[in-house]
Order: structure tokens, then sequence, then C-alpha cells
């Protein structure tokens, strides 16, 4: 049989009894040919560098000794590659992980966890702007995403206020790419950073927010409508865990002769609010695709009590709609009018999150006070549920809910008339809160148990098109209408699981199952 074709064709030959041979001298043994793993292009030292993940999986590539150099061993983790290693880089052949046996292979291993660095960021090694594998960086322990992000590195972040042990205070700073093309995409990250305690510290210190450990956070990218659009979302949520992490866009450019215009990144977490503004940097082209943090400013927002003149509205009588100065607004009429002076100023602070409908503030018409907040061209959630729509899209509007219910449950109140049809869904499929007749004050998760409940009901009606006055009224006629009614079968596990925690038998309903959906 030729060489060729006994590279395509196995063929099955017996087999021989075992014959001892003497081994060879040390002289006459031969060095065998061993795979030779090209070098990786790895981020530099956590002290002075930044580097960016590639658009595909995070892949670790193990590097074992060679039989034939006694005093080689495997490198600790990947080194940077040199502008002169740019030009070997074709030289070399990846080997196939077959040949290395399983339990010689040996994971590189992180540095150790540096969050802060006193050097300034430093740009990208030229070996990293043209990789086309992906590779591991051991900076954060953050894997790679599909889309590119960036990691960069910060100087030493400080404040001198004291918080509470669950609290943290957190620094965002905006990092992208310094130079674009027209009509292309590009990417926008926004970064969270522990700031550190330091009594200390000189002015001027930068401004931070105070999160709770495993709070959601909520960042909304506004960009200017004339020459950008978000092209995968405007709105995008992390947990904080402690430790650095960000949140990615991806940044279409429509007009690239539109420039000096400011970006805007909300970032809510509870009744807490930054925005932070910046600038696209515009440097030359010969700066190719490296990473640098926007000259960016942040401030707190606080809001105050706002009460608006009624002689600007134009408001029917029993109406939930009208207009103010022109602008289309929704109006809520408030089933206890002594609230307005306590929670007006919390009102529009909860309004900012973006699974809210914004409040402008409060106002007496036709002698009854209102909450009058900002009217979208959308639908209802009871009108919008009348098209066919798949489990995961019900799933996302239902995450929505979700989301803006945990919110004002963290700024301390309560929704206490939550259902489909307070439930606006714009053009976009996004899911915003309204109707704010019967909000109160909620301190305890007694006083929240309202929401959880009514929110059972809004999931049930969305995954089975009944009434909830026809799920029953007992437990058991609740439990037999989840698990083995008409639309059992179709109905994802979790969410029975859910409805049945929502419509517990308990006199407070577990408050954890609203998080985990949001």
């Amino acid at each position: 049989m030729s060489k060729d074709s006994s590279a395509s064709v196995l063929e099955p030959q017996r087999r021989h009894a075992p014959v001892s041979k003497p081994l060879p001298s040390k002289k006459e043994r031969s060095v065998t040919d061993m795979p030779v793993f090209a070098p990786m292009a790895a981020p530099r030292s956590s002290s002075d560098a930044s580097t960016v993940t590639d658009s595909l999986d995070v892949k670790l590539v193990a590097v074992t000794p060679l039989p034939s150099s006694e005093g080689s061993s495997a490198p600790a983790s990947p080194t940077t590659s040199t502008q002169n290693d740019d030009d070997d880089d074709n030289d070399h052949v990846m080997g196939s992980p077959a040949s290395v046996a399983s339990d010689e292979i040996k994971a590189p291993v992180s540095p150790p966890f540096q969050p802060h660095v006193t050097s300034p960021m430093t740009t990208l090694a030229k070996t990293l702007q043209s990789s086309s594998t992906a590779m591991f960086f051991p900076l954060y322990g953050v894997r790679s995403t599909q889309r590119k992000s960036y990691v960069p590195m910060l100087e030493t972040v400080r404040h001198k206020t004291l918080l509470p042990l669950h609290a943290d205070a957190v620094h965002f700073a905006a990092y992208g790419p310094p130079n674009f093309a027209a009509a292309s995409h590009f990417g926008v990250s926004i970064w969270a950073f522990l700031a550190t305690y330091d009594a200390a510290a000189p002015a001027p210190l930068p401004v931070w927010l105070q999160i709770e450990r495993g709070q959601m956070v909520h960042v909304t990218l506004h960009v200017p409508e004339t020459g950008y659009s978000v092209a995968d979302g405007e709105t995008k949520s992390f947990i904080w865990d402690h430790h650095a992490t960000h949140v990615h866009f991806d940044v279409v450019v429509l007009d690239a002769t539109v420039l000096g215009q400011p970006f805007f990144a909300d970032i809510v977490a509870g009744p807490h609010v930054l925005r932070l503004a910046f600038q696209l940097a515009t440097l030359s082209d010969a700066a190719g695709a490296l990473t640098q943090a926007y000259p960016s400013q942040a401030k707190r927002i606080t809001e105050h009590a706002c009460v608006l003149p009624s002689d600007g509205f134009d408001v029917a009588i029993g109406a939930t709609s009208g207009s103010y100065h022109g602008s289309a607004v929704n109006v809520d009429a408030l089933h206890d009018e002594s609230i307005v002076d306590a929670l007006s100023a919390r009102m529009q602070q909860m309004s900012h999150h973006p699974r809210i409908a914004c409040i402008l503030g409060a106002a007496k018409l036709h002698d009854h006070w209102h909450w009058v907040s900002q009217h979208k061209q959308a639908f209802t959630l009871h009108t919008y549920l009348g098209q066919r729509l798949t489990n995961d899209e019900k799933t996302d509007l239902m995450r929505d809910i979700a989301a803006g219910l945990a919110h004002m449950h963290e700024c301390g109140l309560a929704h206490n008339s939550v259902s489909t049809r307070h439930c606006i869904v714009d053009l976009d499929g996004r899911v915003t809160l309204s109707g704010f007749s019967a909000v109160a004050v909620a301190a305890t998760l007694a006083e929240m148990a309202v929401d959880v409940l009514a929110f059972g009901y809004v999931l049930w009606e969305a995954f089975t098109d009944v009434p909830a006055a026809e799920m029953g009224s007992t437990w058991h006629e609740i439990v037999v209408a989840v698990e083995l009614g008409p639309s059992a079968a179709t109905m994802p596990l979790s969410i029975q699981a859910l409805l049945l925690a929502c419509f517990g038998r308990y006199r407070t309903p577990p408050h954890d199952g609203l998080l985990k959906m949001a």
C-alpha cells in the first residue's frame, strides 16, 4: 500500500506477542521530536499593562516540558511577546492537544489578584492587536465574552468615608478605542473599580457610588442621537461582588463627523444614582485599536421634591393621561394624598431606573394630587400578550418587571398595584412599571409581599392566557392549576417553581425569587 493511501485507510493488524529488547545505551538514544507550542501573546504584568479579550471564548493552553531538556519547566503563566517576537510567530506550529498525556497537563497559574495598581494604564502590546485566537489573561479573573471588551488598569482610587461592612465605595470609568471609522462598530466598556478607604487621602477625591455587595446595578448608556446608536441594548446590569467588573456596549457610528458631543452613562444602584459623562477620544489612525480611558466626569444625582404648577396641564377629569406644556404625560391619582411631601423626592429618585417610568413630580389637578410621569408610545402588557410570544420572549418581559419591582423595594417603596395594565411595553419590547396611585413606604418583607403576590398573578396570565381569578383560591387549587393544568406541559419548570414561590402558603412570600428573576 502506498504512503498516500495508508494515510486515509487504516487496516487492522494482527497483534504479536511482546518481545523484550535491550534498552539502547544513552548515546544511542534519539531525541523524540515533540510538537512546538506557539508562544501566546499574553498580557503584561499587572503592574503596568491592560489587556483585551478576543471575540472568541477563552482557552487555557497547557505547556509541558520537553523530554529532551531536563532542566526545562512549564512557565507559570503566559509571557508577554515583544516586538521582536512578532516576526517569529509564523515559524511555530501549534501541536495537537492529543499528543500530550492528560496526566501531564498543567494549566498556567494566574498571578495574585491585584485590584488596584499605582501605575497608570498603558496601551496593549502590538501582538494583541491582531490576535485571531482567544487568550487567557489573569488580570482580574474575568473570562472572555462574545464581544471584544477591555480589561484596563487604573490608578488606586481612594476615599475617606466610613461605610457599612456590607457596602463598598465603587468608582466608575469609561474605556474604549481612541479612534473609529464611519459606518463601523466600536465597543465602549463601563468599568466598576473598588475604591480604597484612606482617612488621610488628599483632595480632590474622585466621585464614587455606595453599592452593597450582591446588589444589582443597572447601567444605561445614552449616545448622541444624530451620529450614534447602541446595537445591543442601552441598558446592561451586573451584580457587584467586591471585585472589578464591567458592562460592554456595541456602539454603531452613523456619522463620524459628529464629534465633541458627550456620552452619558446613568448608573443606578438602589436609591443611589451616578451620571458618568465622557467624550470619545479622537487620535490619529496610527493609534490602531488600542484601548484607553475616556476623559470623563462623574456626579451623583440627588432629586428634590418637585411640585408642578397646574396651569401647564391639559388633563380631563378622571383621565390617566394628558399633556404638560405640550408634552404627553401620564397622571396617577394618589389614594393617600398625605404622602406627597414625604415621598415626592424619593419617587423621583427611584424613577431613574430604566424599568421604572420617569416621574416628573407631583401636581394638584382638579383638587386631587397626582403623580406625573413621562408618557411613551407603547402598549400595555395586557394588550401585548395578545400576540403569539415564545416562552423566552415572555421570560424577558417578566425579567424586566421583576427588575423594576426589586429596585422599588431596594428604595423602600411598594407598588401595591402591579398588573398587566400597569406594565408598559415600548416599541423595543422592554417593560416599564407605571400606575403609581397606591405606592407606599415598604420597610419590611411583609409590606413587600403584596407586590410578590401580584407578580405571581402577572406570571400566571403571561404563560397561561388565563385570568388570575380562575386559577383558584386555596393552596391545593393553585398547585393543581400550576403543575397539572392545561398549560403545565408548555410552562418551563423554572416558571412553575417561581409561581409556587409567589403563591406560597406562608404569609410572607419569598422575596429571593423576585431578585433571582431580575
